[in-house]
C-alpha cells in the first residue's frame, strides 16, 4: 500500500481549492466598469467598457439585463 495507509479518508465537507464557479463569474462582471470623461471642462461624456462573451454568458445564466449608462448615471 505504499503510504497510502496514513491517509485518512472522511465522508465530511469535500475541500475545495482554488476559486468557485461563484468567484469565478463575479471577477468577470467585476471587469464591467462605468466611465466618465470631462475635458477642460465640458459637459462630460459617459460611456462603459465592452462586455465581452464571457460576461454576457455570465449574465444570460443569471438572467440579468447588460448593464446600460443612464441617465441617472450622468448626476453622479
Amino acid at each position: 500500500m505504499s503510504g497510502l495507509s496514513s491517509i485518512a479518508v472522511t465522508d465530511s465537507y469535500p475541500v475545495t481549492r482554488g476559486p468557485t464557479a461563484a468567484d469565478q463569474a463575479l471577477a468577470q462582471l467585476r471587469r464591467i466598469q462605468r466611465h466618465s470623461l470631462s475635458i477642460n471642462r465640458a459637459a462630460p461624456a459617459t460611456g462603459m467598457s465592452t462586455i465581452n462573451s464571457q460576461q454576457a454568458s455570465v449574465l444570460a445564466a443569471l438572467n440579468v439585463k447588460k448593464p446600460a449608462v443612464d441617465a441617472q448615471m450622468s448626476l453622479l
